[in-house]
């Protein structure tokens, strides 16, 4: 037994030799698989936030218009008419003493009449209710409801002295199955300069689950994430991307002290571990989550990591049997690949590493060419969807306003004039209303192409945001500025747009500002143009202005002859 132990135990030199040989071949491979899985999750990580913060950017973005419609909705509502001059009327026969035996005024039927008949017309409106400036209710659209039903929030009044507006938390209706909530408006007496009562519309939230869909479905995911709103005051779900979920039922365990826009880890309704980022909806008390689940998130991490453990046992196994032999041709190789694989843990991607052997420290090296190579690929892809508006495939805000503060600073130390063009598309809400959406993005990506086909090389144009246009031209007067909107207005006001064999023809309103020792940044020319564009619009549309850096002297081209 003794001998055996001899032959066979730690003494041997041979077994000394191989557990040498597989220390000092271990350690290192080890080392690289830790760091590539470690470079593999970062990589995941930050793509898995970045993809979070897009979509939960694109919803905050649409909430914000489509609450922005229901307010416009809801002041064109409280102007009309029929609601006013009813109201007062009612308010004068009450004062008057003139209605009997407590029936309702003829007026005030005529007002339920006619916000029964608004309400129709929109179908996430489930009621349209008048109060007087106390906030009791007087009429609504659904009068068989109980008028106790609709009760304004507490702090009505402290919202109408801030913005004439007013919105109440978050509720479930039990008739509709759905998350409620009233916004309003002040219904103003022009002839006293007050206010003679209140204008609030019950909004049925479900549409919203439509806005969050879209902004999940918009893009190509590997994994689809989930979208829900919280109530930053009960920190509780009241409507989800997923129909399945019970939004008055549903809870999760994320910390709501964590900062915004930060990954964090937490179990979900269901119990799944799941991560996600909040994004907050500051005018509403809300809170956006964005989430995926964290096995999908992960799952190809883990895969690598299994993979590069099994193709390190397999290397110890050869190693151990051909090391006094490869012991030289293992070190260089190693070496190159542990430094490369710090310059890339330190940010530099333009690394290529030789494969010299075809064995397996080879393929760990192709694995890393390949690997790297994807990595700036997707570093690449990046930024070019961090610049580039996925429309029009012109420069987003951004990059357009990067470009414009470029052109400020040479202006600044060298003199080097140049102008600018901020054009929208005249009435294009009409576009969207009348021929859909997606011919609304037909237009706006040929409008796109005819801005591209329009300037010169030198020129830089973006996309600011919805229908607007922002055109840079380097090294331009006023004469030059004005000749290249006048061409650009006209070439839009000529082409005929065609969808599903009708046609679209949309003209622009531009205007047109030159930089000026006066500006004391690129924001003062913005705001210049953009007073011009709304010259161009107030005067008609369809035209170029031109605003003088005095901000009082106005040059207007004429219309577009195209008809």
């Amino acid at each position: 037994m003794k001998k055996t132990t001899k032959q066979f135990g730690f003494l041997c030199i041979r077994n000394r030799i191989l557990f040498f040989s597989l220390i000092i071949t271990l350690i290192p491979v080890l080392a690289m698989g830790w760091l590539l899985n470690d470079m593999m999750e970062s990589t995941v990580t930050e793509k898995c936030q970045q993809k979070l913060e897009h979509i939960s950017t694109i919803i905050q973005r649409e909430l914000s218009l489509w609450f922005k419609e229901r307010k416009y909705d809801l002041y064109i509502f409280s102007k009309s008419f029929v609601i006013t001059e009813n109201y007062r009327e009612s308010i004068r026969v009450a004062e008057a003493g003139e209605l009997t035996n407590g029936n309702t005024p003829v007026s005030i039927r005529m007002v339920e009449t006619y916000l029964g008949s608004v309400q129709n017309q929109f179908e996430y409106y489930s009621n349209i209710i008048l109060c007087n400036s106390d906030g009791e209710v007087v009429a609504a659209s659904q009068a068989d409801l109980p008028l106790e039903e609709f009760k304004l929030p507490e702090n009505f009044k402290e919202q109408l002295e801030i913005d004439n507006y007013f919105h109440s938390a978050v509720y479930f209706s039990e008739e509709y199955g759905a998350p409620m909530m009233l916004i309003g408006t002040l219904l103003f007496n022009e002839k006293h300069d007050d206010y003679d009562g209140l204008l609030a519309i019950e909004v049925n939230l479900i549409k919203i689950r439509e806005i969050l869909n879209s902004a999940l479905e918009g893009n190509a995911w590997e994994s689809k994430p989930v979208a829900a709103l919280l109530q930053l005051g009960n920190h509780k779900l009241f409507l989800t991307s997923e129909e399945t979920t019970v939004p008055n039922e549903a809870e999760i365990s994320i910390n709501f002290d964590h900062p915004y826009s930060v990954l964090q880890e937490y179990l979900n309704s269901w119990g799944e571990k799941t991560i996600g980022l909040l994004a907050p909806m500051k005018e509403f008390h809300w809170a956006i989550l964005v989430s995926e689940n964290y096995a999908e998130v992960y799952d190809q991490v883990l895969a690598s990591r299994n993979r590069n453990l099994f193709i390190i046992c397999l290397l110890g196994f050869a190693v151990g049997l051909l090391a006094w032999l490869l012991a030289r041709q293992i070190i260089k190789p190693l070496q190159s690949i542990t430094s490369a694989a710090r310059q890339v843990a330190d940010g530099d991607l333009n690394v290529h590493l030789e494969r010299s052997n075809n064995d397996e420290l080879g393929l760990a090296t192709h694995v890393f060419n390949d690997m790297v190579g994807e990595l700036r690929e997707n570093q690449e892809t990046l930024m070019q969807l961090a610049t580039t508006d996925s429309l029009t495939s012109l420069a987003n805000r951004k990059k357009i306003m990067a470009f414009l503060l470029s052109q400020f600073e040479l202006f600044t130390r060298y003199q080097t004039n140049f102008s600018i063009l901020m054009m929208d598309i005249d009435h294009f809400k009409e576009v969207n209303d009348t021929y859909g959406h997606q011919t609304g993005d037909m237009v706006l990506a040929g409008i796109g192409e005819i801005l591209r086909d329009n300037v010169r090389n030198i020129d830089a144009v973006g996309r600011y945001g919805g229908e607007e246009f922002l055109v840079i031209l380097p090294e331009s007067e006023k004469d030059d500025a004005m000749k290249t909107a006048q061409r650009i207005g006209d070439k839009i006001s000529a082409v005929l747009f065609q969808s599903d064999k009708r046609v679209v023809r949309v003209t622009a309103s531009i205007g047109v500002a030159t930089i000026s020792p006066m500006d004391k940044s690129e924001g003062d020319l913005v705001k210049r143009a953009d007073e011009a564009l709304y010259k161009a619009k107030e005067s008609g549309r369809n035209k170029c202005i031109y605003l003088h850096s005095d901000q009082e002297s106005w040059e207007e081209e004429l219309e577009s002859s195209t008809e």
